[in-house]
């Protein structure tokens, strides 16, 4: 029991890092802000969970992964309201010019 609660000390003892944000995402994905999902890398917080810097158990390496693939899908949904939006400026712009 005191090493699992090592563990978790380690995760929240930063509450800005990376691993820690991956993790409230995979236990309560609507808290994970715009700005933290915009400033995190996904190849650093991977490389990390591949090769930590302590044993990770199994079980919080799936969480963090499932944390992970919260946070890809969030990004891919905020970069397609992007698009949609910048073609519908374009959009209006052009139709703007036609008249």
């Amino acid at each position: 029991d005191l090493s699992i609660h090592m563990l978790f000390y380690k995760f929240l003892k930063d509450k800005s890092g990376e691993l820690t944000q991956v993790w409230v995402a995979a236990q309560s994905p609507n808290k994970v802000s715009k700005r933290v999902l915009l400033d995190l890398s996904i190849a650093n917080c991977s490389k990390s969970i591949a090769d930590p810097d302590f044993i990770l158990p199994l079980r919080m390496k799936a969480l963090l992964l499932l944390g992970l693939s919260r946070i890809l899908q969030k990004k891919a949904q905020l970069l397609v309201a992007d698009c949609l939006r910048i073609q519908n400026a374009i959009g209006d712009v052009m139709s703007i010019h036609t008249n």
